[in-house]
């Protein structure tokens, strides 16, 4: 959705997106791309404005796993990466990107640095990485895994499927831990929007099954 604004002789333009968490770009819609999009063809603008539109549009827009960055990859159990564009910001001095990048088993980071790092150099832009979390990744046979799967089994009566996500969990503060819970398959907890919330039904199931965790990893 875009707004338009007039005032003293010129024009404010305001493009609106549809939110979505870091490490789901694909579920919104990135309000930068559309901006790209209309100001690919607007000619007059001065020459860095006239780059930075280039620049994303060859390396962002419509790239929400690192595919134009060249730093795509997939992996079977863990999924894919992600690239979130931020934010982007222009002055008299120069522009700033700004992107999110996860990435799941099996990522070659140094070849993803060493990616960035060249279409830096090819236009003129130096990469710095603000912060780097290591993957936090548990084995399917690992004991825990093996007994949380066990304890949702038993106390719902349903299969239990493993799944990944490229979530920053408080489970890497652990040495060995996973984000387990307490939301199920049917809720809808509207997470990092308004009205976050929990179903209390599920969360008291969810506290049966880490009471049934806590006993089955010490039969183990």
């Amino acid at each position: 959705k875009v707004k338009s604004f007039t005032k003293d002789d010129s024009l404010k333009v305001v493009y609106e997106g549809v939110p979505a968490i870091g490490r789901n770009p694909h579920k919104g819609q990135n309000a930068i791309f559309s901006f790209v999009k209309d100001f690919e063809g607007i000619q007059g603008l001065d020459t860095r404005s006239q780059d930075l539109i280039k620049l994303l549009s060859r390396y962002f827009v419509d790239s929400n796993h690192g595919e134009k960055l060249g730093i795509f990859h997939e992996d079977e159990e863990t999924g894919q990466t992600t690239s979130n564009l931020s934010y982007v910001t222009l002055n008299d001095i120069g522009y700033i990107i700004s992107f999110d990048y996860r990435y799941p088993k099996g990522t070659d980071n140094r070849r993803s640095t060493e990616s960035l790092m060249k279409i830096g150099s090819d236009n003129g832009l130096d990469l710095i990485i603000i912060k780097e979390r290591p993957l936090l990744y548990v084995a399917p046979d690992n004991d825990l895994i093996r007994a949380l799967k066990q304890a949702y089994e038993n106390i719902t009566g349903d299969k239990a499927k493993l799944f990944s996500k490229g979530a920053a969990s408080y489970a890497r503060c652990l040495k060995q831990g996973v984000a387990f819970g307490p939301t199920f398959s049917a809720d809808i907890p509207n997470s990092h929007k308004p009205n976050e919330c929990v179903n209390v039904e599920n969360f008291n199931k969810a506290l049966l099954i880490y009471a049934e965790t806590i006993k089955l990893i010490n039969e183990l």
